[in-house]
């Protein structure tokens, strides 16, 4: 499990598609795997119902009758030199990702 820490850290927001894989895994299940596997604090997935990416036209699979790619967005939340060594790792393992690293405050209830 990840380290708890107080006070100042990075949120790491990683942009991809649902239907994107690695390792034959889903891209958002295979860098949480990671993500843990390299003692993050906390990550999280979430599947958007539309949006855009990079070039790729707005996705809004509802308002079609066929399947069209869905926005993943994974969260990571750790210390700012862990956040970018995985982000290093993530640039040379996964194609067309957008990284976006955003400080943050932290505090435990």
């Amino acid at each position: 499990m990840g380290t708890v820490f107080e006070n100042q850290a990075v949120l790491l927001k990683i942009y991809a598609a649902d239907n994107d894989y690695k390792d034959g895994l889903p891209v958002g299940e295979w860098i949480v795997r990671k993500s843990c596997e390299m003692g993050m604090a906390g990550a999280s997935v979430f599947r958007g119902l539309g949006g855009f990416f990079a070039n790729e036209p707005i996705v809004a699979p509802e308002f079609f009758n066929f399947h069209l790619s869905r926005p993943v967005l994974i969260e990571i939340v750790d210390q700012a030199d862990k956040i970018e060594k995985f982000a290093v790792f993530l640039k040379g393992e996964v194609e067309d990702l957008l990284l976006v690293r955003v400080p943050v405050e932290t505090f435990t209830t």
